[in-house]
């Protein structure tokens, strides 16, 4: 990811709630990709990024309180995130076989999301 990240103006994360929260592993691999490395500072490898989110979770708010925190973390470290962003409850009925959203609603949502990434971050770049 190191590698990756200052290759690239802006991501997408697609996140899991864990206990209304975001995972460990989640927040442990944000905080290791901000760490500085050689002469790099802290969190250089997000600063000027923008990214977008999106949750799913059987549960009726699909992740929602998971993202909360996670714009927060993004935030804090020098992300532009999006406003858009898709939370989808009932993950098990929320995919068709072949991946792609049921809804058509959803999928209209992340699409609208991702396009906000480009627009945002292409912006940004100037």
């Amino acid at each position: 990811m190191r590698d990756i990240f200052p290759e690239h103006d802006g991501f997408i994360i697609a996140s899991p709630e864990y206990n209304g929260s975001i995972a460990p592993i989640r927040k442990n691999t944000l905080d290791w990709v901000s760490q500085p490395d050689g002469d790099d500072a802290m969190v250089a490898d997000y600063k000027g990024k923008t990214a977008g989110l999106i949750s799913a979770s059987p549960g009726p708010l699909g992740g929602l309180r998971g993202l909360v925190h996670l714009r927060s973390i993004l935030g804090n470290i020098g992300v532009t995130v999006v406003p858009q962003q898709s939370a989808m409850s009932g993950a098990a009925k929320s995919f068709n076989d072949d991946g792609s959203i049921a809804d058509a609603g959803q999928a209209s949502a992340v699409k609208a999301m991702a396009d906000a990434v480009v627009r945002t971050a292409s912006a940004l770049k100037g």
